[in-house]
């Protein structure tokens, strides 16, 4: 059976596949048949998700109704509240402790607010005194009640009763929920009462919860769900006689989820309340930037699945019409296109055969007709053409002749690389320098050249390598013809082993030389100390100034040489740091006592602005002092008598930055590449005998790098410059969690 039905799967595609018409045909249609399909099942649910949208722009909606209708009720009452606390005689009865007068007066004001529920004023111990309340089921007033009850473990009244005021002033609000009986659960607006600018009492405007949310639902068009902070059902606007409602007040929802997506607001829920599918989306209930409780928005979502398989059902019929019209239409294309092409196969087959006087005979006047025109001018020149090609070859193989005598001559290695990477062309001396390569890794690193330049905008990459113990710098260049095609890469290898050793000496040598000058620097200023001590009220005043001077110059050549050295172990990779969190003030205070003397002597105004202060950073505060020192020397030296020198430390992300803004010379933009470089000193008309070795930047960037930080700058001619670095800030771990 499976041998039979093979058979017949082998005899349909030999048949589908036998002819030029089925072949154009079959995947015309199966085409037209898959983006219908695609294309009825893509909008439909562009359709869905869009009715999905609409409900959550509905829900977002009410959800922003209701929290505009928080915010109107509390400014109710706050402004009961205001008016409660500032009539005339409240503070001075609650303070002589004349209650029934009291009564008179608040009385008026919970007649003429029926919205409010509750007014309670509590004397400065914070027990009741006067209390009004509004039946639960209706607007009536029932009888005022003074129960005596102290309202002192409530903190909001400890608050007020102590004056304390927070972000959003002296006003304050209470959830007051009641266990025993969830419906007369009330949120209170609370605030004090003064006689003579002292707190004598505190004011208490209660909403019923009950009704407040029975105003929002009517105001949103949604049912409304109430929970506390940890999750239970305070109030609901559902049917509560219904056995759907009764189990929402049973279940508590994860208070947490709602806190991490509150400003989405994409937790929602789905339920089921007496046959009607609800979606629920929660928002926290906050009241004067405080969170009291967790409330959910809900509207029906039934009429989506309904809506959705209306839509597809609408596009599947507009589709199949569509496609059995377009698969009518392919039929008398296809007719039309493979007759004219099945003569072209023909003639095509003779001349494959070698018979080059075959023509077409096509004359139409569309695509193939052209088409036909021009193979029969093709097959007229194709035997021209095959001579010329013929010619072209011989040509192209004496000029690779010569190319290889060229590169056999050249003393620096060359390689040829094509699109992959591999070499298809090198010269004797590229062999030399292949043939020192230890390991394939060594080799690999020449290999892979060309592939890094690839797409990239640069033709040229260079690149410092090490094979065997020979030094080689090469330079890769893509190879692109004159239409921009790649067509592969060339890498020239110099041998630079020598070069590189000479620089190596001469390090040492320099190294060598800064640490045998120092030690005998270090004693001629030990002994010029001790030439300052004896001079000290017992020389002439021109001979200790001629000591001070020596003194001085002795210091600067000190700080060369230490200088010189720095660079030394930079250049070597043993500049070592002791990285330890610290202050950064204590290092800026250093910094600035010791400049300051020294900025006042040149006639520049220094000034340390610490904009972020008691920043922690890690890092070795020796080498970051030497930072210091480099940047406010150039910035010294290259200003004016007169100039300003600005130092400004801020935190930048996990980073403290350091401007240091001068208003000196600036830097010309010819320099701008190697400002950083040793050796290299920013040059300017009035400050040619400036003095300095050039390493002041160059070290202050090696310092930069090794504690992870970047230093550049800005520079303007004739107005100054600023250097900036970052040093990373030191950051304890952080184990703070939202908590309610």
């Amino acid at each position: 059976m499976l041998k039979y039905l093979m058979s017949s799967v082998q005899t349909i595609l030999k048949f589908l596949t036998s002819s030029i018409r089925t072949k154009i045909l079959l995947p015309y249609f199966m085409l037209i048949l898959i983006v219908g399909v695609a294309g009825a099942y893509i909008v439909t649910y562009l359709v869905s998700d869009s009715i999905e949208e609409g409900l959550d722009n509905r829900l977002i909606g009410a959800s922003q109704v209701v929290a505009d209708g928080v915010v109107d009720q509390e400014e109710e009452r706050l402004s009961v509240l205001r008016h409660t606390s500032l009539t005339e005689g409240v503070g001075l009865n609650l303070q002589n402790a004349d209650y029934e007068k009291l009564q008179e007066l608040v009385n008026p004001i919970i007649i003429n607010n029926p919205h409010i529920d509750a007014i309670v004023i509590l004397n400065d111990e914070g027990v009741e005194t006067v209390g009004f309340w509004r039946s639960l089921t209706s607007d009536a007033l029932l009888e005022p009640v003074v129960q005596g009850v102290s309202y002192l473990h409530w903190q909001q009244v400890r608050q007020v009763l102590a004056g304390e005021v927070d972000d959003f002033g002296d006003k304050f609000t209470i959830l007051a929920i009641d266990r025993d009986n969830l419906e007369k659960s009330i949120l209170y607006t609370v605030g004090h009462v003064l006689d003579d600018d002292k707190v004598v009492g505190v004011v208490l405007i209660g909403m019923y919860i009950k009704k407040a949310m029975k105003d929002l639902q009517i105001k949103s068009l949604a049912n409304l769900t109430l929970y506390d902070l940890q999750g239970n059902v305070i109030e609901t606007t559902f049917d509560k006689n219904s056995q759907d409602a009764q189990k929402l007040l049973a279940q508590k929802i994860d208070v947490r989820k709602v806190w991490n997506d509150r400003e989405r607001q994409t937790h929602k829920k789905e339920i089921n309340i007496t046959g009607i599918e609800y979606t629920l989306t929660f928002s926290l209930f906050e009241l004067r930037g405080q969170s009291v409780g967790i409330y959910s928005v809900g509207v029906p979502s039934a009429y989506i699945d309904e809506t959705t398989i209306f839509s597809r059902n609408l596009l599947i019929g507009i589709v199949s019409v569509v496609i059995s019209f377009l698969v009518a239409v392919s039929i008398f294309i296809t007719n039309q296109i493979s007759r004219p092409i099945l003569r072209l196969v023909h003639t095509t087959a003779s001349i494959a055969a070698g018979d080059l006087t075959q023509r077409t005979g096509i004359e139409s006047i569309d695509e193939i007709g052209h088409l036909a025109k021009s193979f029969d001018i093709m097959t007229a020149k194709l035997e021209q053409r095959t001579s010329e090609l013929e010619d072209l070859l011989r040509l192209m193989e004496n000029e690779a002749s010569k190319i290889r005598a060229i590169l056999t001559s050249i003393a620096d290695g060359v390689l040829v690389h094509d699109l992959t990477g591999v070499i298809i062309e090198k010269n004797p001396a590229a062999e030399r320098i292949l043939a020192d390569a230890t390991d394939e890794a060594e080799l690999k690193q020449i290999t892979e050249l060309d592939t890094s330049t690839h797409g990239t905008e640069t033709h040229d990459q260079l690149k410092r390598l090490t094979i065997g113990k020979r030094t080689i710098d090469t330079i890769a260049s893509l190879v692109i013809t004159t239409n921009n095609k790649i067509l592969g890469s060339v890498v020239v290898l110099r041998d630079i082993t020598k070069e590189v050793e000479n620089e190596r000496l001469k390090d040492e040598f320099i190294g060598n030389i800064s640490h045998e000058l120092r030690t005998p620097i270090i004693v001629i200023k030990g002994y010029i100390q001790i030439l300052q001590m004896f001079s000290m009220g017992q020389w002439p005043e021109n001979q200790v100034d001629l000591l001070q001077k020596i003194a001085m110059s002795t210091d600067d050549l000190h700080n060369l040489i230490t200088t010189v050295i720095d660079m030394t172990e930079i250049e070597a990779g043993e500049l070592g740091i002791d990285k330890y969190d610290f202050t950064l003030d204590d290092l800026l205070c250093d910094v600035e006592g010791k400049w300051e003397s020294i900025m006042e002597e040149r006639e520049i105004t220094f000034t340390l602005h610490i904009v972020d202060e008691n920043m922690m950073v890690e890092g070795d505060e020796v080498q970051l002092q030497k930072i210091f020192d480099y940047l406010l020397d150039n910035a010294s030296k290259y200003n004016r008598p007169g100039g300003r020198v600005d130092v400004y430390a801020f935190k930048e992300g996990d980073f403290a930055q350091i401007d240091i803004k001068d208003s000196g010379v600036g830097i010309v933009e010819r320099e701008e590449q190697s400002i950083f470089e040793r050796f290299v000193r920013a040059l300017h008309e009035d400050f040619y005998e400036t003095r300095g070795l050039g390493l002041g930047l160059y070290l202050a960037r090696a310092i930069t790098n090794v504690h992870g930080g970047k230093i550049w700058y800005e520079s303007e001619i004739d107005k100054g410059s600023t250097f900036s670095f970052t040093i990373p800030c030191f950051i304890s771990p952080d184990s703070d969690l939202p908590g309610f």
